[in-house]
Order: C-alpha cells, then sequence, then structure tokens
C-alpha cells in the first residue's frame, strides 16, 4: 500500500521514465525520489530595443513630472501675479506726483539761491540743476521698472490662463540692450568692473514683442554676472548684422566659470541648473529659449569650463513698410 499511495502521488507524465524504478521497488527494493538540486537561471542579457523602451520610459516619467511641476508653478504664479500687482500699481500711481514734486522743489530752490552760493545753503544753481537731472533720471527708472512689473503681472496671469498676450511689432534691440542696461546697472556694477556695451549703428529692427526681448536679455545678463567669479573678469554685449540674409545678431559673452560640455545640451531645460547651492532656479535660459522660439529665433550657447560663456541670439530682420 504504501507502494501504491506513492505511485498516485506521482504525474502520469513522469510514469514512463519511473517504471523501472517502480517495479524494482514492488519486488522488494526501496524507491528514493530526490529532488535535483537548484539551478538560478543564467541572467538574461538585454538587447538594444529593450535598453532604449527603458530610457523611453525614464526620460518620459521625467517629462511627466516636470509637467506636474509646470502645472503647479501656473498655480503659484496667478497668486504671486494677484499679489504683485497691487503695490505695482500704487508705484505708477504715486511716481508722477514724486516727479511733479521733485520739480517744483527744484524750481524752489533755484529761485532761493539765484545761482550764488550762500552761507545758508551753499548749493549753487548748477548744483541744483544736477540734483534735479539725477531726480528726474531715478524717477524715470522707477517708471521704467513699474511699467516692467505689471507687463511681467499680464505675463504671468497668461501664462496661468495658458495664454498668450504679445503684441508683435518691430523693435530696436539696441534699445532693449540701452534699456536692459539701465534696469540692471546696479547689479552690473556689483559684478564686474570690466564691462563692453558695442551697439551696431542703424541696425534694423525685428519682429517682436519689446518687453519679451527685454526680459529675454535680462535673463541672459543676470546668467553672465551670476558666472562672474570676480569683478575684474569681463561681460560684453553686442549687436550687429549680419549679411547676406539680414540677420540681426545679440551676443551677451562673459569671462567668468563656463559650464561643462555634459551639461550644455541641458543649459534651456526648465528647472535645470548647475547652482542649487547658490539659489539657482533653472529657468533663465529655459524662459529666454522660449522667447526667441516665440518669435522664431535661433538661441546658441558655447562654453568652455573655467573660461566663459557666450549666448548669441539671432532673429531675421523685420521688412520696411
Amino acid at each position: 500500500m504504501k507502494n501504491a499511495a506513492t505511485c498516485a502521488t506521482i504525474e502520469s507524465r513522469y510514469l514512463p521514465a519511473l517504471m523501472p524504478a517502480l517495479v524494482a521497488a514492488g519486488s522488494g527494493g526501496s524507491l528514493s525520489l530526490e529532488s535535483p538540486p537548484f539551478i538560478p537561471p543564467a541572467p538574461v542579457a538585454e538587447d538594444g530595443d529593450l535598453a532604449r523602451l527603458r530610457e523611453a520610459l525614464a526620460a518620459q516619467r521625467e517629462q511627466l513630472m516636470r509637467g506636474e511641476r509646470m502645472a503647479s508653478l501656473g498655480v503659484l504664479t496667478a497668486s504671486v501675479a494677484h499679489e504683485i500687482n497691487n503695490p505695482a500699481h500704487v508705484i505708477r500711481l504715486n511716481v508722477d506726483l514724486l516727479e511733479e514734486a521733485g520739480r517744483q522743489a527744484i524750481t524752489a530752490l533755484n529761485e532761493a539761491t539765484g545761482d550764488v552760493p550762500g552761507p545758508s545753503f551753499p548749493e549753487s544753481g548748477e548744483e541744483a540743476h544736477r540734483w534735479g537731472t539725477q531726480i528726474a533720471s531715478s524717477v524715470r527708472l522707477i517708471r521704467e521698472s513699474a511699467v516692467r512689473i505689471e507687463a511681467l503681472v499680464e505675463e504671468l496671469k497668461a501664462f496661468a490662463r495658458g495664454e498668450a498676450c504679445t503684441v508683435v511689432e518691430p523693435v530696436s534691440m539696441n534699445d532693449v540692450v540701452e534699456s536692459v542696461l539701465r534696469l540692471s546697472s546696479d547689479f552690473i556694477r556689483r559684478a564686474t568692473s570690466r564691462l563692453s556695451v558695442c551697439l551696431c549703428p542703424g541696425l534694423p529692427r525685428v519682429r517682436a514683442n519689446f518687453g519679451k526681448l527685454q526680459q529675454l536679455v535680462l535673463n541672459l545678463v543676470e546668467n553672465s554676472c551670476q558666472a562672474l567669479t570676480d569683478p575684474c573678469q569681463g561681460l560684453s554685449l553686442r549687436t550687429s548684422l549680419r549679411r547676406p540674409g539680414g540677420l540681426v545678431v545679440l551676443q551677451v559673452e562673459d569671462a567668468g566659470r563656463g559650464i561643462a560640455e555634459k551639461d550644455l545640451p541641458r543649459v534651456t531645460e526648465p528647472f535645470f541648473t548647475t547652482r542649487n547651492t547658490e539659489g539657482g532656479t533653472g529657468l533663465g535660459l529655459a524662459i529666454a529659449a522660449e522667447i526667441v522660439r516665440q518669435f522664431h529665433g535661433i538661441l546658441d550657447v558655447r562654453s568652455d569650463r573655467g573660461r566663459g560663456t557666450v549666448v548669441t541670439v539671432t532673429f531675421s530682420a523685420a521688412q520696411p513698410g
């Protein structure tokens, strides 16, 4: 019965091979069934298609995470735009009052001094005029900054809604560069003592938006200033006309720390930064690249680690008329 019970537990497909042993066991022999030793399967090497599939899935996962961050950024920008708009509006309302008050103060000062220095008020009329010019310049910068804030607020609102609110018109790249230099003069002065500006005379206009190009150049200038590690390192901005083809070219070059070759392909990716420990957001060049793309331009970044970076932006010249 023991042998019969043993046979009942053996699957039928194994019976032919085991029949001689079972017969021997039934004749008084013994039956021993032992499991063969376990041999782990050899690792299967991934073929090229499977490896590429894994890379594609990883890239899609990263893109999805980036999309989620951008969605969160949209919610954040809507909130930030609302908070910024109110103080910007107050600045715009009061800058006109400040300008008028400064004008009246200078007029009263000129009348009081009569262009002749006195013991009670040593400044001459010439000195008063200098102060008046400086006040007027400061007020103009405040107004330009307030206008830029309001324009950025509208862009933030449009971004949060997924809309476009950009007016396209002929814009002077030289005017854009000069405006950015005024807005960022203090920032540049702290970063470098060697600023070089060369603006091509008679440069044709490009079809774009002044505020957007201002944002583009400002991002490039700020990136270059942040790359400088010593005030003796230089920063240069140049505009030129490339012929044939009538291409308007802007170059922003710095002699800063440069970008590693392995990082160059990713410098325009949103949130990619090599300055995590220094507060980098990874949005400067990403925004610049998006603005260039919006107006059908070309952005080229070239860099040598430890020697500096050259960013070249190229747009087609606007057709006259």
